[in-house]
Formats: structure tokens, sequence, C-alpha cells
């Protein structure tokens, strides 16, 4: 039984683990602390994780967990761990894009900017070239889909997202662009 000693144990590590940048490494930090509070209870370490990324205080996995101190380690870190979680499955992948138009005295360029799911962030300027240049690199990919059957399933939830590029490059080409 998880009692409010070890609960207080816990919310300590965590505050520890998230005093810092959350990292690819955080989830792993999370799992392990939980791992020891439970003196090393699989399935316990487990059931109060799921609980903490679910906030599901009433869950069957929730029942051997103090529920006042569990709803308060839940409203402090729930948020942070599940953001860890994301981080470590998905760091790599991207989170936003941005790019500001800038006028040189001779160009227009773009300052783009790519953010990751992890946080880290790079910045490069483009002018039309390169980034007529990246548009083919990355619709040459997505055609490549065409020719795998499980990934043109895929593709073809993504027919309004294709259409409305289509749109925009036709307006373009057209001289309607916007």
């Amino acid at each position: 039984m998880f009692d409010d000693k070890k609960m207080a144990n816990l919310r300590r590590a965590l505050k520890r683990i998230f005093s810092l940048p959350i990292n690819r490494t955080t989830y792993r930090e999370i799992h392990s602390a939980m791992f020891n509070i439970s003196e090393g209870n699989t399935e316990i370490a487990n059931n109060l994780f799921e609980v903490l990324l679910t906030a599901d205080t009433n869950s069957e996995k929730a029942k051997n967990f103090p529920k006042e101190e569990l709803k308060k380690l839940i409203d402090e870190f729930s948020i942070s761990a599940w953001t860890a979680k994301d981080v470590f499955e998905k760091g790599d992948f991207i989170s936003l894009v941005t790019s500001d138009m800038i006028a040189s005295p001779n160009q227009q360029v773009f300052s783009n900017r790519i953010k990751r799911v992890d946080g880290q962030e790079f910045h490069f300027i483009s002018d039309i070239e390169s980034t007529l240049h990246l548009l083919t690199h990355f619709s040459t990919r997505i055609t490549e889909l065409e020719k795998n059957p499980g990934a043109k399933k895929l593709l073809n939830g993504y027919q309004k997202e294709l259409n409305a590029i289509k749109s925009r490059l036709e307006a373009v080409i057209s001289g309607k662009g916007n």
C-alpha cells in the first residue's frame, strides 16, 4: 500500500526532476523515481505513472493510493509528466514552423524558425530559390508515399491538407495568389 509518506517522497522527487528543463531523459527519471518509491514493485509504479498521466483518480489503478495526496500530485505534475512523455516519444518532431518575410535591398528573404516538440529551435534564412528547393524536396517525399501501400493509406487521410496546398500553388502559378 502506498501511504502519505511515500507520496510526499514522490512529490519531492518530482519537484527535483521538474526543477530542470524537460528533455528526453525526464520521462525515464519519473519512471525511476516511481519505481524506487514503490520499492521495486513494477505494477504499483506503472499504475501510479498511468494515473499521473491520465489524471484519473477514479480508475481501478488509482485505488491503492491515498486519494487526497494523489489529487495533489496530479494537480502539480500531471501536465509536466504528460509533456515529458511527449518529448520522450516525439522530441525530434516539429511542433511549430514560423516564417517572416524580410525585405533586403536586392531580394525578398524569409526568416524561418522551426521548433521541435522537445523545445529545441532552429533558425535559418531562405530566399525564393531555396524556399522552392525545400518545397520541391518535401513534395517529392510526399509523392514517394504513393509507392508504399501502407503509407498511401495514411496519406489518404490528408486529402484536405493536400488540396489546400494545391489550391495555394495554383493561385501563385496563375498570378492570383493572395
